[in-house]
């Protein structure tokens, strides 16, 4: 396969412009990686937890058109990924990424959580925040065309929570906090510790993210969790629901490529007793096992109603949207556009604002 070739099965994955995937298909094969570099453990690591995170993510312009957990765009890199976000989706991302601590109430005391990720924190440099955590050679830079749009997005992200609420970012902009240390040490060892069994066996979850763009884009109405109760720490279950939209044989193929796809095997479910079973047009769940061994699965699941699908998810949220737009004003943050009605509007309403 060309190099043309190969940078556009690559901008199938990952939602980069033709000539963007072609630029980094070449930076790639410089270093030795393949088409779609997979990650380093540390690296992989905190993909995974920003993938758990935006799973949980609910923009306040929510409609079944919405992009995507807000990703345009991936550009990964064995080190590093770069991620698009159009300016709109920024602080509903930084509400479920940012770590967040108790300061009163039984957290607080003996039982300490740490809401969001632990340890991340930020830096500007060279027309990208980065997302790293201190001491972790791991990172994921966001364009932005200056310092001021991510900071506004922070406040407006954060705007409304509850008042016994603190950011360790803002005590420890360069540190672990204590309370975040001990939440990953010692709260949670299986879960949370660095370099722990869930820490080591992330590529699973880090795969996905890079292909994330993708794997979403025949779908409308996404919703993503992670379950959590495997034999082991390394084990866990991504589950993928897609409403009123299309089953999951239209992105198998994607999936399940030798090349560009991730290490997984279609384990049959129920009552399928062959891939005709998986493929067809009426199949609502499809499991997907990893081949590294550690257990965990991606089960991709369809739910199908029979009314409109405008009017079976009108837009919802209206109050918090008139807050967003308030919120904009106020801080000068570019205003969001109306929320698309209809898939062709999708595009209309992206504004990169230091993308590709």
């Amino acid at each position: 396969m060309g190099t043309n070739e190969n940078a556009r099965k690559r901008a199938l994955y990952t939602g980069q412009a033709h000539q963007h995937a072609l630029k980094s298909l070449r930076r790639d094969q410089r270093k030795g990686c393949g088409p779609i570099p997979v990650a380093t453990t540390a690296q992989a690591a905190l993909e995974a937890l920003i993938l758990e995170r935006i799973g949980e993510w609910s923009p306040v312009f929510w409609s079944p058109f919405v992009l995507a957990y807000g990703i345009a765009w991936v550009d990964p890199s064995p080190e590093d990924l770069i991620v698009g976000i159009p300016v709109q989706y920024l602080p509903d991302l930084i509400r479920e990424l940012i770590p967040k601590l108790h300061t009163s109430g039984p957290s607080a005391n003996d039982d300490i959580e740490i809401q969001g990720i632990a340890g991340l924190r930020f830096s500007y440099e060279n027309g990208h925040v980065v997302l790293y955590r201190p001491g972790e050679p791991a990172r994921v830079s966001i364009p932005l065309e200056n310092e001021s749009l991510w900071h506004k997005a922070i406040k407006i992200a954060t705007d409304g929570f509850d008042s016994d609420l603190a950011f360790p970012w803002d005590s420890h902009p360069n540190a672990w906090h204590p309370a975040e240390l001990y939440f990953i040490n010692t709260s949670w060892p299986g879960r949370y510790a660095i370099g722990g069994e869930h820490y080591q066996a992330s590529r699973l979850a880090s795969d996905l993210l890079r292909r994330l763009p993708g794997l979403c884009s025949p779908f409308m109405a996404h919703d993503m969790w992670f379950n959590f109760y495997g034999a082991t720490d390394s084990e866990y279950y991504i589950q993928f629901e897609w409403q009123n939209s299309r089953p999951p044989n239209a992105v198998l193929d994607l999936i399940l490529d030798r090349t560009f796809g991730l290490d997984v095997q279609i384990d049959l479910v129920h009552d399928q007793t062959s891939l005709a079973d998986v493929y067809a047009d009426h199949c609502t769940w499809v499991r997907l096992v990893s081949r590294d061994g550690s257990g965990s699965r991606i089960d991709l699941r369809y739910l199908r109603y029979n009314g409109d699908l405008a009017e079976e998810f009108p837009p919802l949220f209206k109050g918090e949207r008139s807050r967003r737009r308030e919120l904009e004003r106020i801080y000068g943050y570019p205003p969001s556009p109306p929320a698309p009605t209809a898939p062709r509007q999708l595009d209309e309403s992206i504004n990169m604002n230091g993308g590709y």
